[in-house]
């Protein structure tokens, strides 16, 4: 007797659960992607004792690279829902020649690390069966939220000068379009800063010298982003 209801409890979970179609829609999610954008450096030059803070040239470099996330989904209604996720993003500098030849700068790279949640909104969905009765999901809407990041930027110059490493934390709004195909969902969006910060590297010079780049991360860094998504 015990069995039987314990097999009922767990039918009528089952079918609760699934008592609405667009509860398809939810599920874990695996995001792998690349990001393109620009990325401003200043520089200005000085002495030790007698730091400059007149901007002698600007780089506008072109940011490249790839990011992962992982988190989960859950939808309210066929329209609207919430996603959460980590996240980890590389970009790597492409500069001027300018930034390339400054004490013979060789790479810059940025590393990420955070922590988002965007408001889910699909402006079309549809549940259709298969043959064998799985039920397929087709949606296409706007994604919207924030992400909390931590960056870590580190800036290499040739000859016997080690690596440079900064830090800086900041909060990136999240924004753009997604279609999704069964169990597949591709998007197209946009992480662009909300505060904007700067970090300084300066570069000493045999002859005395100090030579400072800026690394400006505000909203004219903002990032194209391209995620291939698996929901699970």
């Amino acid at each position: 007797m015990a069995i039987k209801k314990i097999t009922f409890s767990v039918c009528f979970f089952s079918l609760c659960l699934h008592a609405h179609p667009y509860s398809y829609l939810n599920g874990p999610l695996l995001s792998v992607g690349m990001g393109v954008g620009l990325g401003s450096v200043l520089e200005s030059r000085g002495t030790f004792s007698k730091p400059s803070n007149d901007i002698i040239l600007q780089s506008h470099s072109l940011q490249l690279g790839l990011q992962i996330q992982g988190g989960d989904q859950k939808y309210f209604t066929p329209f609207i829902g919430v996603a959460y996720y980590g996240y980890f993003g590389y970009r790597y500098f492409y500069m001027d020649e300018f930034v390339r030849s400054l004490e013979s700068a060789t790479s810059m790279n940025r590393y990420s690390l955070g922590i988002g949640a965007n408001l889910l909104i699909n402006v079309y969905s549809k549940f259709r069966k298969d043959r064998r009765g799985r039920v397929k999901v087709y949606a296409y809407g706007l994604f919207g939220g924030l992400l909390g990041v931590v960056n870590i930027w580190s800036a290499r110059f040739g000859g016997a000068n080690p690596s440079y490493v900064r830090n800086n934390a900041n909060i990136d709004a999240v924004f753009g379009i997604s279609m999704r195909f069964d169990k597949f969902k591709w998007s197209l969006g946009i992480h662009m800063p909300i505060a904007s910060q700067e970090r300084l590297i300066r570069v000493p010079s045999n002859t005395g010298a100090l030579k400072t780049l800026t690394i400006l991360d505000n909203y004219k860094s903002a990032n194209l982003f391209m995620n291939f998504t698996k929901v699970f």
